[in-house]
């Protein structure tokens, strides 16, 4: 009578959840889940994604843009390839770029002039410098100074074109032609290009003699 008993009552709960849509209990993975609501109330909406820290992208962005300027200089131009690259959203990117150069932590000039320096200075030419700075939204003409103050202090385009070459020479079988293609790849213009790899080619030929 015991077991009876016990069949009789399993058999009673398999007609309650059968019967009972509302009230059911569903059979998953060998176990039982609440069924009360309907599947399509059970579903887990996808909530959208809030910031995970809570602060705002504009507040966030800016705060990136001091911490970046803490490191070294930025354009206008770099400052917002980073951020963006970063995924923030554009928007917030140019409010914090804007505020940055209200109060002069971004200055497109100073970084222009300091960009100019260091490319000089790295032997490259007067038409490479101006074609970066073109790119950071900057005119080389509006840098105080430029070009005849860099090149009182780094030589001017025939001597540092020279320089390149003499401190990393080409290594081809056209040594002439070599170095021309790489004065015009270190931004040198045509004429200076063709002017210096002569000189430095009779330099090469003067010492095999």
């Amino acid at each position: 009578m015991g077991k009876l008993a016990t069949i009789e009552r399993l058999q009673s709960m398999i007609d309650a959840v059968s019967a009972q849509d509302e009230t059911a209990f569903d059979v998953v993975s060998g176990g039982l889940r609440d069924a009360s609501r309907p599947k399509a109330t059970r579903k887990r909406r996808k909530s959208p994604s809030p910031d995970d820290d809570g602060i705002p992208p504009a507040k966030k962005a800016y705060n990136r843009v001091i911490e970046l300027c803490g490191y070294h200089d930025f354009s206008c131009a770099k400052m917002r390839e980073r951020l963006k690259r970063e995924g923030l959203p554009a928007d917030a990117v140019e409010d914090a770029i804007e505020k940055a150069v209200r109060i002069g932590l971004i200055d497109d000039l100073r970084w222009g002039e300091m960009r100019a320096s260091a490319l000089m200075r790295r032997g490259m030419g007067r038409m490479g410098i101006v074609r970066e700075l073109k790119e950071n939204g900057i005119s080389a003409h509006d840098i105080d100074g430029w070009p005849e103050e860099y090149e009182e202090r780094f030589g001017d385009e025939l001597q540092r074109a020279l320089g390149v070459l003499e401190k990393n020479p080409p290594r081809s079988k056209n040594l002439r032609a070599s170095a021309y293609g790489k004065l015009m790849r270190k931004g040198y213009d045509s004429s200076v290009s063709a002017q210096a790899s002569g000189i430095w080619f009779a330099r090469q030929y003067e010492g095999n003699e």
